[in-house]
């Protein structure tokens, strides 16, 4: 008895660590824009892209405003899983950035609200926010492939 409970324990840990990071992406943050984006689901490179400041536009040539929060475990979960990098990094890349061109990293906020009020106000903008946060209808929400 002891011996199968061993294993099944076992096969449950190894299915946790195989599951798909976005899993833990979609438990940690929510990704969000203004509602008259072009857009309703970007990959993770077009979103790297975003938040390195090397797509500059929109199809329809409304200019891209990355948004996102400047600490906690969504802005960990969406650099981890989706950009690929550690919130550390990206923070080390914007200073490296701003020292060798004068690119400004993108603006950030303390609270989801704040995240979706700039959203809601900047034509263009992109950010994420907490899970938990209720974004109501002011925003659009932007799946991951």
């Amino acid at each position: 008895m002891a011996r199968l409970l061993s294993i099944a324990l076992l096969i449950t840990s190894c299915i946790w660590l195989l599951s798909p990071p976005a899993l833990a992406q979609e438990q940690e943050f929510i990704l969000i824009g203004h509602p008259d984006i072009p857009v309703t689901h970007l990959s993770p490179k077009t979103l790297n892209r975003i938040f390195t400041k090397q797509l500059t536009h929109w199809s329809d040539g409304t200019p891209v405003v990355p948004v996102e929060l400047s600490r906690g475990a969504a802005r960990e979960a969406f650099f981890d899983h989706v950009i690929g990098v550690s919130a550390n990094a990206a923070k080390t890349y914007w200073i490296n950035q701003l020292m060798t061109n004068g690119q400004r990293p993108p603006k950030s906020f303390s609270m989801s609200i704040l995240v979706i009020n700039f959203i809601y106000q900047t034509p263009g903008a992109i950010g994420f926010v907490a899970a938990d946060t209720e974004t109501g209808e002011r925003v659009r929400r932007i799946s991951v492939d």
